[in-house]
């Protein structure tokens, strides 16, 4: 699946639009950091939350509080683990009819797609992405909004999904995760929740798995809970109003074009925006339009090379109009890997 929409939106959601249920997600994390010791009162500093309103499930959090959250435990927890455990246990969740629908998927495909569909809920500040060819499926996240806490969420996405199917197919998984981040002092965390095959400095965060894990049919699933559910999940308004946020826009909108993307002008110029003020807006949301528009870069290359089996040389003729030199050192900025590097991590 390529995220890909020629049409731009043309409305977006504010960073201070509450949205997000705060006893779904954010009530789980919460949950598991305090009993590790984090206070409470730290945890919800600055946020806006109240634990009586979180326990009436009157609470709605907004992206900018949901930032401030994972920021709160980031200040206590620094190894990875709350992350990978919060993910383990996320989904499908108790977050009502897109839980049910993903329980109830006949395959991880059907899983990954609702988890698409539902992500303002189920995975906020963060878009699953994947594509596959005969042999792998390469599942990885945009982190447009997510800003620096991206390097928090996309570990617990990836346990979330990898948990998820363990749970349904019930045996063991022979996944391959790849971490962007350096070697932990301690990477016990990630092998207990993600099992033995975890490379550190891999230039991207990505999940690599058998192309089989992705279609083989899951059990005790139900095709009429499963389709009531998404019919279900489509008649309530707290599903269905949020709407993109402004990253996700610009990602969308170069991502339509991946090969010769707008540039900063272009793209502001179809949001109606001056530039100034669309990388003003970014920042409301911890991003940048260069970061958006490097990741578009680099999901395509590995696109191209992954799935289309295009040669390195092959992509800088694509993207680089046939300047290798000049790819090689885009390459290394967005991973910081040669392209020769980043191949030999993957499995062959």
């Amino acid at each position: 699946m390529q995220w890909r929409d020629d049409s731009l939106e043309a409305t977006w959601r504010s960073p201070d639009t509450p949205h997000l249920p705060a006893h779904h997600h954010p009530a789980l994390l919460i949950e598991l950091a305090h009993a590790r010791g984090i206070p409470e009162h730290r945890l919800l500093r600055h946020t806006g939350l109240f634990p009586e309103d979180m326990r009436r499930g009157e609470a709605m959090l907004s992206d900018r509080q949901y930032r401030r959250l994972i920021g709160n435990i980031l200040e206590y927890d620094t190894g990875g683990e709350l992350a990978l455990v919060w993910g383990r246990q996320s989904l499908p969740g108790h977050y009502g009819p897109p839980s049910t629908q993903i329980h109830n998927a006949p395959n991880l495909a059907e899983a990954l797609n609702c988890l698409h569909h539902w992500r303002h809920q189920l995975s906020p500040l963060l878009t699953p992405l994947w594509w596959h060819n005969r042999q792998w499926c390469y599942l990885l996240w945009t982190t447009a909004g997510a800003g620096r806490r991206g390097p928090f969420l996309v570990p617990a996405a990836m346990a979330a999904v990898y948990g998820l199917a363990r749970h349904r197919l019930a045996r063991s998984l022979d996944w391959h995760f790849l971490f962007a981040a350096p070697r932990p002092t301690s990477p016990q965390p990630y092998e207990v929740n993600l099992g033995p095959t975890v490379r550190f400095g891999a230039g991207v965060d990505m999940v690599v798995l058998p192309v089989e894990d992705l279609y083989e049919p899951w059990p005790g699933r139900s095709q009429t809970a499963f389709t009531a559910a998404a019919h279900e999940a489509e008649r309530v308004p707290a599903l269905n109003g949020a709407g993109p946020t402004l990253p996700e826009v610009v990602y969308q909108s170069l991502a339509a074009h991946p090969e010769t993307p707008a540039g900063l002008d272009d793209t502001a110029g179809a949001l109606g925006l001056s530039p100034s003020s669309l990388k003003r807006h970014l920042r409301d949301y911890d991003s940048r339009f260069q970061a958006l528009y490097d990741e578009v870069r680099l999901h395509h290359s590995l696109y191209l090379h992954q799935v289309m089996g295009l040669s390195m040389e092959g992509i800088a003729e694509r993207l680089s109009h046939g300047d290798r030199a000049n790819f090689r050192r885009s390459f290394r900025r967005w991973t910081g890997l040669s392209p020769a590097q980043y191949q030999r991590l993957l499995p062959e």
